[in-house]
């Protein structure tokens, strides 16, 4: 059977006790294990080994977890909120849950574990695809062409102005 693996925090934080003793009461705490934040050289392991990583956030300003697991290519199943929107293609790269309620995740994590070989493999290729994509030579490459379009339009339209000299 499936084994949840939550990794990040304090053993001693609310949040982990908490996460404890929900696990605890709904008498799954064989199968989750708990481990402190780790080491950034460690998550690639960690990423590596996962099935999928779930990412049940409110709000999400950048989405850098997200992206590593991807770039392990490990397929997402996200909360559809800032970065991660724009982050996770939507049953391409893993899974955006529209709603915030246990009952979605449970679904759709549900649904990744559950592929079958083919449909898991394309996730995870399309998730490393992506996230190979998103380097600071991609980065570069958006901002000079977003420069260029502003001088190209500034040069059609004299009510264009421009941020550049």
């Amino acid at each position: 059977g499936a084994i949840l693996v939550i990794v990040g925090g304090q053993n001693g934080d609310s949040g982990m006790k908490w996460l404890k003793n929900l696990s605890n009461e709904l008498g799954v705490k064989d199968k989750v294990i708990f481990c402190e934040a780790m080491p950034q050289h460690l998550l690639p392991s960690y990423y590596t080994a996962a099935h999928v990583l779930a990412i049940p956030s409110h709000h999400e300003s950048f989405g850098l977890v997200c992206l590593e697991a991807m770039a392990c290519g490990t397929p997402v199943v996200a909360a559809d909120v800032g970065a991660l929107s724009t982050l996770v293609k939507d049953r391409k790269t893993g899974f955006l849950v529209k709603k915030q309620h246990p009952a979605e995740y449970t679904k759709t994590l549900n649904q990744t574990i559950t592929s079958n070989d083919d449909e898991f493999n394309m996730l995870r290729i399309a998730a490393l695809n992506f996230a190979m994509d998103q380097g600071w030579d991609h980065a570069t490459d958006k901002l000079l062409l977003a420069y260029h379009q502003m001088v190209a339009l500034k040069g059609l339209n004299s009510k264009v102005v421009s941020c550049v000299a």
